[in-house]
């Protein structure tokens, strides 16, 4: 064999052993590279999620919260609303009325006022002759409220449940009456948070 094909030979093996390990470098750098960034990837994508599954869990209490806050409000404000309406001589058909018009254009469903004994003698459901206990084994739900007519708490704000009336899921606070021991209890259906809480 010839000094030039020796020589060629030894070039030609010399550059496919470099470019083999050139290559073979190269392809093992890429590849950890790619398990690399993968890796982190993934657990960027793991925490997101993570988190977003936690605030998915905490929104519906969130926004229960928010809707028994407002519902406060709207306690508060009948409360005052019939001290006024009785001082002013208004007969209880005419309040009873006026709250089943505020529960037709919004999204309060109920009203229960009471007298001192706990009788609810103005409510938006007429068909439904009701008297809070402070029972909890004769009322489990309603009884909660019951503390408002003794003074011994100002609000209640239940947590969603079935109501002892029917089988509906609703949400119920209470405020106790400004101008004598009541009870001012509102409710509200509870299907958006039963929706919220499925998703």
């Amino acid at each position: 064999m010839s000094l030039q094909t020796r020589i060629l030979l030894l070039v030609t093996t010399l550059l496919v052993i470099t470019v083999v390990g050139t290559v073979s470098v190269l392809t093992w750098t890429t590849r950890q590279a790619l398990l690399d960034q993968t890796k982190a990837d993934g657990e960027i994508i793991a925490g997101m999620l993570a988190r977003s599954a936690s605030f998915a869990n905490e929104v519906p209490s969130q926004v229960e919260e928010t809707i028994g806050e407002q519902m406060v409000v709207g306690a508060t404000i009948t409360s005052h609303l019939i001290a006024i309406a009785e001082a002013s001589g208004m007969a209880p058909d005419e309040i009873v009325a006026m709250l089943q018009d505020i529960t037709e254009q919004t999204v309060l469903a109920e009203f229960w006022v009471t007298d001192e004994n706990g009788h609810a003698y103005l409510t938006t459901e007429t068909d439904i002759d009701f008297t809070f206990s402070p029972d909890p084994v004769e009322q489990p739900q309603a009884s909660a409220f019951w503390p408002l007519l003794t003074g011994e708490e100002t609000v209640v704000i239940q947590d969603a449940q079935k109501r002892e009336i029917d089988d509906g899921v609703f949400k119920y606070v209470g405020v106790a009456g400004v101008d004598q021991p009541r009870i001012i209890e509102l409710g509200t259906s509870a299907d958006l948070l039963d929706q919220l809480a499925a998703t």
